[in-house]
């Protein structure tokens, strides 16, 4: 009786184990994420309409226990049509490139497979704008510093379900063609992106 209830408890803890093992140091993962936001409808007249995508492949490194840092690239495609009184019914499509490095903070929240993030990042990226309206491509560049909340759920021991919502953002623009520049300060909430995290 003392042997079986010894052996279940070996099994609880080392079950216990293999749950929280992926996030501590040493590990490593690989993954991405992808991001598809639509606003407005493509029927309607004088409003806008905008679709975006976006593929952020990552490799991250558990530096200690629940907390980890990496490297991330992303390439993203939008979308607009819009009505404007000077040049009419147009179309915008834009292609964006970045890469930049990250680094996450883990905190549980149920049962060790539920877990809270925190993250910043820091990414440089480079966009081409191309307008119907005109014959020439607009190239700029970016630099982009974000603190990004999210969650991440393993439903096993090696993947990982990840969930962001919105950041909070600071962006400086350089534009190529025209040498202005621009910085933005924002936060977004209506932005959410879904992943997913192998774990080794």
């Amino acid at each position: 009786m003392i042997m079986n209830r010894l052996f279940v408890a070996c099994c609880l803890m080392a079950g216990q184990f293999a749950c929280v093992a992926q996030i501590t140091k040493g590990g490593k993962f690989i993954g991405g994420t992808i991001n598809y936001q639509v606003n407005g409808s493509p029927d309607a007249f004088e409003t806008s309409y905008l679709e975006y995508v976006a593929f952020a492949p990552s490799l991250g490194f558990m530096v200690k226990e629940r907390l980890a840092v990496g490297v991330r690239a992303g390439i993203g495609y939008s979308f607009r049509e819009s009505n404007s009184t000077t040049f009419g019914p147009y179309n915008v499509e834009v292609w964006q490139f970045s890469g930049g490095v990250f680094i996450t903070n883990f905190v549980p929240v149920a049962e060790d497979r539920f877990w809270f993030t925190i993250g910043g990042g820091i990414e440089y990226g480079r966009t081409a704008i191309d307008p119907s309206y005109s014959s020439s491509t607009s190239d700029n560049y970016s630099v982009n510093v974000s603190i990004r909340p999210g969650f991440f759920f393993f439903p096993s021991k090696h993947w990982a379900v990840t969930m962001s919502i919105g950041n909070l953002y600071w962006t400086h623009i350089h534009g190529i063609n025209n040498e202005t520049t621009d910085n933005q300060v924002g936060l977004s909430l209506g932005t959410a992106g879904l992943g997913v995290q192998y774990f080794f």
